[in-house]
């Protein structure tokens, strides 16, 4: 055990986690530099009108799934009476807790798949369905490519497309799932320990003076710009 923490092995960790980690140092390279110029990257956001036929359509598949939850949250609450005067009551109080329920996610997601293959509107990759944090409308796809239903407004959907720097952007701000967020938390974690093993390396007996005076002008640095242009700009 003792060997695998001589000197002479942190060069070797040095490396290799340097070299496996090259395309997310990259990433976040590129994405912080354009970040800091000012560009977010290309959505392209296109509205997609529906004819008559299609609002109408689109119209009964947002409500016919609120009314399904409805229905089971209704059905769920009377199975649980055994008297009719009990009934009676809870028929009052699961009333009100049905009219602040959602709609039932699954099958919205089924129908709305259904109603895009019958009117020929290309599906993205992922079929991935939520609803939007504004709580007014849902999201079927993507960061990459998603179409956005309105709640209110059935007349068109709208399609939001990212360029590859847009995408790239998603990644920076991880957005792209948990298995990469997760994976960019670890290159957070191993960049730390190649910082580490580099000081390690490094010879502070002879030149430890040099060392820690670059390094507490970088403080002095950091510190004095991060304060001016949080607190005087």
């Amino acid at each position: 055990m003792k060997k695998f923490f001589k000197r002479k092995n942190y060069l070797t960790w040095h490396l290799y986690i340097s070299l496996f980690f090259i395309p997310m140092a990259l990433m976040y390279k590129i994405t912080g530099i354009v970040c800091i110029i000012g560009y977010f990257g290309d959505n392209k956001v296109v509205d997609l009108p529906l004819n008559e036929t299609q609002n109408s359509s689109l119209k009964s598949i947002l409500e016919s799934s609120f009314l399904e939850s409805k229905n089971i949250e209704s059905k769920s609450q009377d199975s649980k009476e055994n008297t009719e005067s009990s009934k009676t009551d809870s028929k009052v109080d699961s009333k009100e807790i049905i009219e602040s329920k959602e709609p039932n996610l699954e099958l919205l997601r089924s129908n709305i798949l259904k109603f895009l293959i019958e009117n020929n509107i290309e599906i993205p990759t992922s079929t991935h369905f939520e609803e939007k944090w504004d709580k007014k409308s849902y999201l079927l796809g993507s960061q990459a490519k998603k179409i956005e239903i309105y709640k209110d407004n059935t007349n068109k959907l709208t399609i939001h497309t990212n360029d590859w720097l847009g995408n790239l952007i998603a990644l920076h701000y991880a957005r792209a799932g948990a298995l990469f967020s997760t994976f960019a938390f670890s290159f957070v974690i191993f960049m730390f320990i190649t910082y580490l093993t580099g000081l390690l390396m490094c010879d502070f007996k002879r030149q430890g003076k040099k060392y820690l005076t670059a390094i507490l002008i970088g403080f002095i640095t950091t510190t004095a710009l991060a304060i001016h242009g949080l607190y005087f700009l």
